[in-house]
């Protein structure tokens, strides 16, 4: 743990928080090649394979290296010398008590009846101010044995969660030798496409990879031509789904189950055609905030920065709510241009239902104290990503300005666990230290709700709650069939698909325009990768 604490306390901290988990994942590859250098590798990724004999491997989940880093929640083992146990793949039992010292406390871990002679086992043992990694290893029986005291420093927060809570305990599904740094190395590598301009075939084909072994999505090839659709063409309102494939794209996916990682509208302004956005500085995107550009201007950046772009016009009814208010959206737009992305509540539209929302292996249990360690490392990125957000749930305001700890305290008191703070939806009202807080399809769908297309239920659908594919399943747009018939003879093979424009693979939505407008629409899904399957009316 002290080596990602010290490659984090040497970043900077730009504008762009894009531009800083670029340089965190540069960083740490550097780290983590280097401490890998002269070591005798596992198998490369690509000669890699879960072992399927194996239950506890999960390999439907996690059939590859990526993400298999992460450690799985085991349990909290209580200060009152409660028993705790487990069994896993490698010792059929487990068990582990906490004895009191005089000047703290120790956790004892007995393993049993080892599966073979070559046991290794992986874990992470902390709390919410501290963590350490160990990899017991036994023949037969042994007792391991960590001391930790609470030292005098030690915050009243971070007391009265131990004191409730105990020491967690997490377990690494491949503990084997330095299996989870190359885990690590392989999942980093997804994002190398992030900090180019420019994607390479290789950067691609291992996104394309990732989508098929993760999320059983395939992206056939297209033709790679841009279609220049003639500008009268492309109605105000149309909304632009994009796809890249860069590592935060898949990360989206893994999470969220979108097919897209970006969202854009098509608006006129002074009557040229323009793409209103909210978006950041990226290494292929070079403007800050929420931005517009010419519909040109536009379409020639999203092609250097190797977009797939489908267009999704609005159905006729709602077409011509948004023409008769097409005054209020474009106001509401251009007042917003310059204002900050919306990184406050990027982490929470798509969390809506505890677990039930988080790939596998995360839990909340593992968020909670992972991020609550992070935030002691770097409070400035804590508060943007997350801290004001989960202040505001509580408190109904980011000025309360309490830690992660002090959040997880206050919610016990009130019977909420973390997982039930961070599932409390985002309101459309809140304003965060830096203004409104709008990710891509957060403005895109304020965007239609200034416009009138909520109507009776303009209250009652909160846009900040949304992901990126709860803007493009909301049912407000056009058939595939009534796309443009340049859209067809351009690009023949996807003649029964949307109109895409742009992309050398072809962008497959899923479920786009079938759900009806509702109250609190998108506010309690559950869903989960592969499958993601939400209650109806959620």
């Amino acid at each position: 743990m002290k080596i990602f604490r010290e490659v984090i306390e040497g970043l900077d901290h730009p504008p762009s928080m894009f531009s800083w988990f670029n340089s965190l994942v540069a960083k740490t590859k550097q780290t983590l090649t280097r401490i890998m250098s002269g070591k005798k590798h596992q198998a490369p990724l690509k000669k890699w394979h879960c072992d399927t004999s194996n239950p506890a491997k999960h390999c439907n989940l996690l059939p590859e290296q990526y993400f298999r880093f992460i450690p799985l929640y085991t349990t909290d083992v209580p200060l009152d010398g409660t028993k705790k146990t487990w069994s896993n793949e490698c010792f059929k039992k487990n068990v582990a008590h906490m004895e009191r010292q005089i000047l703290g406390h120790r956790l004892v871990v007995q393993s049993s009846e080892p599966t073979s002679a070559s046991c290794n086992d992986g874990y992470m043992i902390g709390n919410m101010e501290w963590w350490e990694i160990t990899k017991p290893k036994a023949n037969g029986t042994q007792t391991v044995e960590w001391h930790y005291d609470i030292p005098v420093s030690t915050s009243k927060p971070n007391e009265e969660w131990f004191h409730r809570n105990g020491i967690r305990i997490l377990q690494f599904l491949d503990p084997e030798d330095d299996r989870g740094i190359e885990e690590l190395l392989a999942t980093l590598e997804l994002f190398i496409g992030d900090a180019v301009a420019h994607l390479t075939k290789e950067d691609q084909d291992r996104y394309m990879n990732f989508e098929k072994a993760y999320l059983h999505a395939e992206y056939p090839l297209r033709n790679g031509k841009v279609i220049h659709l003639p500008e009268s063409s492309v109605k105000d309102g149309t909304l632009l789904i994009i796809g890249r494939a860069d590592g935060l794209t898949a990360f989206q996916t893994w999470g969220q189950g979108a097919r897209a990682g970006h969202i854009t509208m098509a608006m006129r302004v002074n009557g040229t055609l323009h793409v209103v956005e909210s978006t950041d500085h990226t290494s292929y995107w070079p403007p800050h905030n929420i931005q517009m550009h010419k519909w040109d201007k536009w379409l020639s950046m999203a092609y250097s920065a190797n977009f797939s772009v489908i267009l999704l016009p609005l159905k006729d009814n709602y077409q011509k709510m948004f023409d008769a208010n097409i005054a209020k959206a474009r106001d509401f737009a251009l007042k917003n241009l310059g204002n900050p992305y919306g990184y406050h509540n990027y982490l929470f539209g798509w969390m809506d239902k505890g677990n039930d929302n988080l790939p596998f292996p995360a839990t909340f249990e593992m968020l909670e104290v992972v991020l609550s360690y992070f935030g002691n490392i770097d409070a400035k990125i804590a508060t943007r990503m997350w801290l004001e957000a989960l202040n505001f749930r509580l408190t109904g305001s980011w000025q309360s300005n309490m830690t992660l700890v002090e959040v997880a305290n206050m919610g016990y008191k009130k019977g909420m666990s973390m997982a039930d703070i961070w599932n409390i939806p985002e309101q459309d009202k809140w304003v965060y230290s830096d203004g409104p807080s709008m990710i891509c399809d957060v403005f895109a769908c304020k965007i239609y709700k200034t416009a009138g297309l909520f109507g009776a239920l303009t209250d009652k659908i909160q846009c900040t709650e949304f992901q990126t594919s709860d803007s493009y399943q909301m049912d407000l747009y056009n058939p595939m069939e009534a796309k443009p018939a340049i859209c067809k003879t351009e690009d023949p093979k996807l003649a029964h698909g949307w109109c895409q424009i742009e992309g050398d693979w072809t962008l497959q939505l899923r479920n786009a325009s079938n759900v009806p407008l509702h109250a609190n629409m998108f506010q309690t899904c559950g869903g989960h990768c592969p499958n993601f399957t939400r209650a109806p009316g959620c």
